[in-house]
């Protein structure tokens, strides 16, 4: 329906299997669940985009920094339902592996966005959403996984309507008063 659906026939979620992507987004804009996003080295970035978009319009997202000693910190908030959003592509590092199973041990739904070779945290996922990132360069290209940040971001819009409509006017009132943005 409407704009996912747009770009769903356009090609640019052709790996996301029937259904799925409305799953995702179904759990991303449960109000009971929390959000936890996490990624790697170079991914890190990609999680943190997406905690830009998702904090913006639910309460309730986090996304998980500092270094991995800290970390225990975040997974002792993680529940059972929560969801995990987790960036992972080769290069795989063990201890963003072993946030994901942790939080997966303590009920967390795990959607994985990862390369077309997939990350070890795909054997507990619920969710696998591959992005082929090879090109000419010594560096794999992080634009398939930004892309998909956008394409879930535009499902999570289009579900909550008027409760995101109405959480970023909020916002914008709040940044006018600090003045923010003028």
């Amino acid at each position: 329906d409407g704009l996912v659906a747009d770009i769903k026939r356009g090609g640019a979620a052709r790996n996301v299997k029937r259904g799925e992507l409305a799953e995702i987004v179904s759990r991303l804009c449960d109000p009971e669940r929390d959000i936890f996003l996490l990624g790697g080295r170079f991914s890190w970035m990609l999680a943190s985009y997406f905690h830009h978009y998702l904090r913006e319009l639910r309460p309730g997202a986090q996304i998980v920094r500092d270094s991995s000693a800290a970390w225990a910190d975040y997974l002792l908030d993680v529940r059972k339902g929560d969801v995990l959003i987790v960036f992972n592509f080769r290069r795989y590092q063990k201890d963003v592996l072993e946030f994901a199973r942790g939080a997966h041990a303590q009920g967390a739904e795990v959607v994985l966005i990862t390369d077309i070779w997939y990350s070890p945290i795909a054997a507990f996922a619920k969710f696998v959403l591959a992005c082929p990132v090879s090109v000419p360069s010594a560096f794999d290209t992080g634009v398939p996984g930004l892309a998909m940040v956008e394409i879930i971001t535009a499902g999570v819009v289009e579900k909550l309507g008027g409760r995101a409509k109405d959480r970023i006017a909020g916002l914008e009132t709040l940044r006018h008063n600090f003045k923010l943005g003028d």
